[in-house]
């Protein structure tokens, strides 16, 4: 008798990509000697008639192996069929890759949950990396367009799953219950996870930004376009600016470590702002007398220069240093008076 979980991965097979297996029945098992496809890495599943059925889901009632070279297959083979319940085995290549489940509940509602530690998510052993789907972000494309066409065949499942990017698909199951999550937590997570930063820090920059939420979006793209022309001009040196680098939490903005490491002063770049510095406070003085004549990429870039100048020569004058915030503050009201509101 065909289990459930044999047919529930031939279903899969026949979607998506799926490792290579055959199945083993209790009847053959004496006869069995080794796997007829050639992998380095192989896993076996044993396999009840009470798993994954469309009433119950008894997820792993039964033994998995550890991955194994093909000279220990037939022996982890004979230790799934100790339990009298097994009524066959699956044998599969193992797949390597960061491993997770997808929980299917809707089209626009697919919990993943994903660990490089084995079996970090299914044995419950970590805090695990989680992601909403479908998602803009790239990495998650393929992936979700796989569980999609999984979703639209199948119902509601959840599926196991290797490689995110890449994704090869290793188990399916229905989901019997109600399934509920944090759809906020979750989304908190996926940001926080897959955002390519060491750290992320509240600047006076973040700050500003949050007080004034009804144009922040507008605000961001105006200081990430601007930022590379006005460092050029300061100081004859264009910063790579990282692909991430803000991040927002509820009502709160942070900056990527590796922004304001590319942004900061040192070396050459602050002896180059240093012979500039006369005829760059000229043109904050000259400017920002009427700024709401000046566009705002430009109010942006003198913005930018009085920050430059606090840093680098500010400390040493305190006249100059309160100049300087005066500055700042005629560039501020005149940007949230030029400046879109909304996204």
């Amino acid at each position: 008798m065909r289990s459930a979980k044999t047919k529930n991965l031939a279903r899969l097979a026949r979607l998506v990509d799926v490792p290579p297996f055959e199945v083993v029945p209790r009847e053959e098992r004496d006869r069995w000697d080794a796997p007829s496809f050639a992998a380095r890495v192989y896993v076996v599943r044993s396999c009840t008639l009470d798993e994954d059925g469309a009433s119950a889901s008894c997820a792993g009632a039964s033994w998995t192996s550890p991955p194994v070279p093909r000279r220990a297959v037939l022996r982890a083979l004979r230790r799934a069929f100790r339990s009298p319940a097994v009524v066959e085995c699956i044998v599969q290549e193992h797949a390597a890759g960061a491993s997770g489940v997808a929980f299917c509940s809707a089209p626009n509602d697919i919990l993943l949950e994903y660990s490089a530690v084995p079996g970090g998510v299914t044995a419950g052993r970590v805090n695990p990396f989680a992601a909403l789907l479908p998602s803009d972000a790239p990495r998650y494309r393929a992936l979700s367009e796989a569980l999609q066409r999984i979703l639209a065949a199948y119902g509601p499942c959840d599926v196991e799953l290797v490689d995110i990017e890449a994704p090869r698909f290793v188990q399916m199951r229905p989901i019997t219950a109600e399934f509920a999550h944090d759809r906020e937590l979750a989304r908190l997570k996926m940001q926080l996870q897959d955002a390519p930063c060491s750290a992320w820090q509240q600047d006076d920059f973040c700050i500003d930004l949050m007080e004034r939420r009804e144009c922040s979006a507008s605000w961001l793209r105006l200081f990430l376009d601007a930022v590379p022309a006005a460092y050029e001009e300061a100081m004859r040196h264009r910063p790579r600016l990282p692909a991430h680098p803000f991040l927002t939490v509820g009502q709160q903005i942070f900056a990527a470590e590796e922004l304001r490491s590319a942004l900061r002063l040192r070396g050459v770049r602050a002896l180059r702002l240093g012979f500039r510095v006369p005829r760059l406070l000229a043109a904050l003085r000259r400017e920002l007398t009427e700024p709401t004549s000046v566009d705002p990429q430009r109010i942006q870039t003198l913005a930018i220069w009085a920050n430059l100048l606090d840093e680098s020569v500010g400390r040493f004058s305190a006249a100059l240093r309160a100049e300087l915030f005066r500055l700042r503050e005629h560039a501020r009201i005149a940007l949230m008076c030029s400046l879109p509101s909304g996204a």
